[in-house]
């Protein structure tokens, strides 16, 4: 959670407005279960993933109705695969960024 704070940080730092997101939940246990769980103390809104795992971060918000913010990382997990991974993702659930600050250039693809 520390890290993922710190990015959150990092943004609003360097100048980028998060408040028209209603909510940022940071949460350890990346399942279905929790995603639907959270979404129903925020209902009538649209609810996103972000993540660079798209095994982990993504595929169980998907499950739990929602959409998907993928940054796609190469790591150790996933070395080789990416170009799988890429060609899997059903883009009109989920927006292929290069970088987080890249959500904003995409805002009106999220509404």
């Amino acid at each position: 959670k520390k890290v993922q704070a710190k990015k959150i940080l990092a943004l609003r730092e360097s100048g980028v407005d998060l408040n028209w997101f209603n909510a940022i939940s940071i949460v350890d246990a990346k399942d279905t279960n929790l995603y639907s769980a959270i979404s129903k103390s925020y209902q009538g809104n649209s609810y996103f993933s972000v993540g660079n795992s798209y095994q982990s971060d993504i595929e169980p918000a998907l499950k739990a109705g929602y959409r998907g913010l993928y940054i796609p990382v190469e790591t150790w997990e996933v070395l080789g695969q990416m170009d799988k991974i890429l060609n899997q993702i059903d883009r009109s659930k989920v927006i292929v960024l290069k970088t987080l600050s890249d959500i904003f250039e995409q805002y009106k693809e999220l509404q």
